[in-house]
């Protein structure tokens, strides 16, 4: 069975514990680049693979989503673990909840939660020549690149500031725009005219992104009624 989600029901589906990662299949393990090259894949079209997922009908141990920054304090931090039943499967799925194990797809569900929560800093570069009485309403037409760095007169958005601001009203998602404008020399070079039409080029892409984040882009198949012998097969591919 193969249906769409979202990046934001993605990241949903993990912070409520309804995409949940096998004890035993191998860690996170992406470099700093690789979550860069999975967004710049999602701006441009480019297919990323289907994440499988599949409720068992057996027991088992799963494991938080890697949370921990990738140095310093915190990053040696045990993953919690716990036990979760077929039953609470079953459950789960009546109760409209649907939790499953993420059998293909850790790596880059891992990295879409870590840019959404800004511990991966992912940049979306925004075109510096865009004409404010025409400007495009399709991200890949609004982006430069997508990075992990910043250049010193870079007109950028964190993509993890777009998700911080999701759910807020016009105004405090303009403020913090705006703020975060004030930052840039880029914007600082300006004229009052020149910011005042940076600024609303600022809200439109932050909008368009908001809106792709928002939209069906992520491949999901379900194994219905995963077995044993059904996980073991995707365990040792996972961990090959």
């Amino acid at each position: 069975q193969e249906t769409t989600l979202s990046l934001y029901d993605v990241v949903d589906r993990i912070e409520n514990e309804r995409f949940l990662i096998p004890q035993f299949q191998r860690g996170w393990q992406w470099d700093e680049d690789r979550p860069v090259l999975l967004f710049d894949s999602l701006f441009t079209g480019v297919f990323i693979g289907s994440i499988v997922i599949g409720p068992p009908t057996f027991d088992l141990w799963v494991r938080e989503i890697d949370n921990r920054p990738r140095s310093g304090l915190g990053s040696g931090r045990r993953l919690r673990e716990w036990e979760v039943t077929a039953q609470e499967f079953i459950d789960s799925r009546q109760g409209g909840q649907d939790k499953a194990l993420v059998l293909d797809g850790q790596q880059r569900i891992t990295s879409i939660y870590r840019v959404f929560n800004g511990i991966e800093k992912v940049y979306f570069n925004c075109k510096k020549d865009l004409d404010i009485n025409n400007l495009p309403t399709t991200v890949v037409d609004l982006m430069e690149s997508v990075s992990r760095t910043t250049d010193e007169d870079g007109f950028y958005i964190p993509l993890d500031m777009v998700y911080e601001l999701k759910n807020e009203i016009r105004a405090r998602r303009v403020r913090r725009y705006n703020d975060h404008l004030g930052n840039l020399a880029y914007f600082n070079q300006q004229s009052p005219q020149q910011q005042q039409q940076t600024c609303d080029i600022m809200e439109h892409i932050a909008e368009q992104i908001d809106r792709f984040f928002s939209d069906a882009t992520v491949s999901r198949q379900t194994q219905l009624n995963t077995t044993l012998d059904m996980f073991l097969k995707y365990f040792e591919r996972s961990n090959s």
